[in-house]
């Protein structure tokens, strides 16, 4: 009965986005077992949402599917940058912090988090507070391009050994890359 259940609310779904125009493909080439609990399928469903939502512009909506899929799956960095980008863009700077902040706590060990949150400064122009986010996210192996952005952030601060020891740190981390 469950499998049914399933089914069927996979059908509706898919159905009611036919209906409404929405083409993206679900890759089931990369479906798992967690499908059979349903979390792939409504973290999947979430995203087509928050898709269909902010392509009419409804960013209310499109903001609350986003805080239901951070709080249920607290390590989706895409979900939180997601939701912090348009709560700025809806000019809800205070909330957006919130997210930012949380996604941090929750994602202690995430460059890509600590990136976003020194990202967010960086953008207002306030360097010193962006520093330390953006340093932990290099130390935590960011990779470029957005890794670069820690020097530049040393550059503009004129922290000149500061950013001849971030280069070397870059050349010998992407030998490959012509830093």
């Amino acid at each position: 009965m469950r499998y049914l259940t399933l089914i069927f609310l996979v059908s509706f779904t898919l159905a009611l986005f036919a209906a409404d125009g929405y083409t993206q493909e679900i890759d089931f080439d990369n479906v798992n077992e967690s499908v059979l609990d349903g979390e792939y399928l409504i973290n999947s469903l979430n995203w087509m949402l928050v898709e269909s939502y902010f392509d009419k512009g409804d960013f209310e909506n499109t903001i609350k599917v986003l805080e239901r899929i951070v709080s249920l799956d607290l390590a989706d960095i895409e979900g939180y940058s997601t939701l912090g980008w348009l709560l700025l863009s809806e000019e809800r700077e205070e909330e957006a912090v919130a997210i930012y902040s949380k996604m941090v706590q929750e994602n202690k060990n995430s460059a890509h988090a600590h990136f976003e949150m020194g990202f967010y400064y960086y953008r207002k122009d306030d360097l010193k507070n962006a520093e330390p986010w953006l340093k932990q996210a290099f130390d935590l192996e960011l990779e470029p391009p957005k890794a670069l952005i820690y020097g530049t952030l040393l550059e503009r601060l004129g922290k000149e050994e500061e950013h001849k020891a971030f280069l070397e740190e870059m050349r010998k981390r992407y030998p490959e890359d012509k830093i």
